[in-house]
């Protein structure tokens, strides 16, 4: 897998083996392989425990190791399927499945606002994160769980005030609520432009091959062709707006930077107004109330 310079074959976590194969001559390879590795070491490979799954425009059913080929694998939390779109697709709808689940049962919860948002944060929101880092969030779903989140918050009520209210931080009247989608797209881009920078990564390789590495143009006059490449696209349209990471500057800061930034870039287009207080009262320091 890889361009010609750069190839990734294997890749391992603890027992977990993962083995990309572009050619059928590399079967005989994999087996002797494997069958030196069970010589050697006393252990045996179990073909009912493995899977092989065709992916693109892979269409040979055979492994010569027994082992039976499957729509879909997962790995490391992850659900792969045959495509970039469908792998993604089917992640975030079971995401948004178990979410929304959740948030219903919490529903009768006797809890105050302060709880209910801490508990969105802390267990609803905080099961997204992983998968956010590593696939790009669909905007239906995301739609769905912020609807979700909403309504756990107000327990099944009638939307009392905005969403962007609750967003606000707290020191300008709002509950400092994540904003889910620019979370999700924040997640994505630090990852990507953390393996950027690491020499010997696919991503890194992606980012010299497609002229990404030294940075991006703005999005009018980015490159068109890298709308078929989902995850190049979006790096290149989001992080021309934000300003790579000064040389004393966290990893946590620069998210939480860019973060700011998407959230702002939303607001912007929504065109949000100010809070209702705020227009009864415009000359009123609320900071200082």
């Amino acid at each position: 897998m890889g361009n010609q310079e750069l190839h990734t074959s294997v890749i391992a976590y603890a027992d977990d083996v993962t083995i990309f194969v572009t050619s059928i001559a590399d079967f005989p390879i994999i087996e002797e392989a494997i069958r030196l590795f069970e010589r050697a070491s006393g252990a045996g490979l179990n073909p009912r425990k493995s899977k092989a799954m065709a992916v693109g425009g892979w269409c040979t059913k055979e492994t010569v190791l027994g082992i039976d080929y499957h729509t879909y694998v997962t790995i490391l939390g992850i659900t792969f399927w045959g495509t970039i779109a469908q792998t993604i697709n089917d992640s975030w709808a079971r995401l948004s499945k178990k979410v929304r689940l959740q948030a219903k049962q919490a529903y009768t919860r006797d809890q105050c606002i302060t709880h209910r948002i801490r508990y969105v944060h802390g267990f609803l929101l905080f099961k997204l994160w992983y998968t956010a880092q590593v696939l790009p969030a669909v905007r239906p779903y995301t739609q769905q769980l912020s609807t979700a989140i909403t309504w756990c918050i107000w327990r099944g009520a009638v939307f009392i005030v905005p969403v962007s209210t609750l967003q606000k931080p707290k020191k300008d009247g709002g509950w400092g609520l994540l904003d889910l989608e620019a979370q999700c797209r924040a997640l994505l881009l630090c990852r990507m432009y953390v393996q950027s920078k690491e020499e010997g990564t696919m991503t890194a390789a992606w980012m010299e091959s497609s002229g990404l590495a030294e940075g991006q143009q703005n999005p009018p006059n980015a490159n068109r062709t890298l709308k078929h490449f989902v995850y190049l696209y979006t790096y290149t349209t989001d992080m021309a707006y934000i300003k790579s990471p000064e040389q004393n500057e966290s990893l946590r800061a620069f998210r939480k930077r860019t973060y700011t930034t998407l959230h702002t870039m939303e607001l912007a287009t929504k065109g949000i107004r100010d809070m209702h207080v705020v227009q009864l009262h415009p000359d009123t320091h609320f900071t200082r109330l």
